[in-house]
This record gives C-alpha cells, sequence and structure tokens, in this order.
C-alpha cells in the first residue's frame, strides 16, 4: 500500500468532482477514477446506485461571506451537506463550523491551507491532513471522517 495512505486514517470521498484544472505540477497524478478502481474502499466517485439520493457537497469552508448563506439556504429547505473544510479557514472562523455542526450538517477534511498535494513531500502532505482534522476536533469534539483533495489532485508516488 503506497504511504500516503498508511500515514492517514482519513478514508477518500470523491462524491462530487469539480473539473476543474490543476496548477502545472511536477508529476501527473492518477485519474480520480483510476483511483477509484485501483482503491474502491477509499476513493469513491459515487454513492449506491439503489438509493435515490443526492449528495450535496461544498469546498473550501467555512467562508463568511458565502457559508452563512448556503447554510440559510439548506436549512430553509431541510436539506444536509458536507462541508470540506480548510483547517486555516476553520480556525479563522469557529463559529461557522459549529453553525455548520449544529445544524446536521457533516464536516470533512480538505486541506490546511489548500496546497496542491501532488507537489507535497510525504511529510508535508501528511501535515495538511493531521494539522486539518486536529482543528476540526479541537472545535467540534469530532475528527472528520472524509478528505478530499484540493483541486481532486492526489499522487501515489512513494
Amino acid at each position: 500500500m503506497n504511504k500516503w495512505m498508511s500515514l492517514s486514517a482519513i478514508a477518500i470521498s470523491f462524491l462530487c468532482l469539480t473539473g476543474f484544472s490543476a496548477p502545472t505540477q511536477n508529476s501527473l497524478p492518477a485519474s480520480m477514477s483510476e483511483m477509484a478502481q485501483k482503491y474502491p474502499d477509499y476513493v469513491k466517485q459515487i454513492g449506491p446506485s439503489d438509493k435515490r439520493e443526492v449528495a450535496i457537497t461544498f469546498d473550501d469552508a467555512p467562508d463568511p461571506q458565502f457559508t452563512p448563506k448556503i447554510l440559510d439556504v439548506l436549512k430553509q429547505n431541510h436539506a444536509k451537506a458536507t462541508f470540506f473544510l480548510i483547517g486555516n479557514h476553520a480556525e479563522a472562523h469557529p463559529e461557522l463550523v459549529k453553525r455548520i455542526i449544529s445544524e446536521g450538517n457533516e464536516i470533512a477534511n480538505h486541506s490546511y491551507d489548500h496546497a496542491y498535494l501532488p507537489n507535497l513531500s510525504p511529510d508535508k502532505f501528511q501535515n495538511e491532513i493531521l494539522h486539518t482534522s486536529k482543528v476540526i476536533n479541537d472545535i467540534t469534539g469530532k475528527a472528520p471522517l472524509l478528505f478530499r483533495p484540493p483541486y481532486t489532485s492526489i499522487t501515489e508516488e512513494e
């Protein structure tokens, strides 16, 4: 098993791929489809086909301008979502993290500072995930179970 998988107990979820182009990189990441085929227990692109459900997810939260508006709309429509949090945003806006949770939504890990992970060493990669998990746990008392890499980019190197 690759080092990045053994470094973290966080399951990886890719429920809503954006098709966003990643910045220029030194190494090419495997496609999400390839990763989902190779690691079906860790990489998810879709949910069960026997349920008529939609997973609503938001990246780069919490944001003081947009997160409250999104939460208001979700609440008005009796809907829930998963917010993929950036660690330094969560540190800056813990009240929004608490609101996300208190209104019945899920939180997940989206790295500490939205770094392009394929360019990081394994130690820095691990720190991005673990530091964010600690920040979220310190605010909510609960560590996130899901992780989505920024730009949906990740490599299997090392």
